[in-house]
């Protein structure tokens, strides 16, 4: 999962929907990794580092940080992926 404040570019994680839909696939037993430039501990050191071996990558929040290294280095987060397929709800 990409992004989880509350809005774009901010680091308010008060009543944040991405927040809960985290929560709730951890407790499906999903193993759910979540990168968030704003959030301390929720960070990695790129996207592809956080996508690597994922099924799916999910754009919850589309911090400008996030939209543009997905834009820059797409290639190489697709290939880090075993299952390359990224969704976007947060447009």
């Amino acid at each position: 999962m990409l992004g989880a404040t509350y809005k774009k570019n901010c680091a308010d994680t008060r009543e944040s929907p991405a927040l809960r839909i985290f929560n709730l696939l951890e407790e499906d037993g999903y193993r759910v990794r979540l990168h968030d430039p704003f959030i301390p501990g929720r960070q990695y050191n790129s996207i592809a580092e956080a996508a690597t071996g994922a099924d799916l990558l999910v754009v919850l929040v589309a911090h400008d940080q996030i939209v543009g290294e997905l834009r820059q280095n797409d290639t190489l987060i697709l290939k880090a992926m075993r299952d390359p397929r990224i969704l976007y709800f947060d447009e």
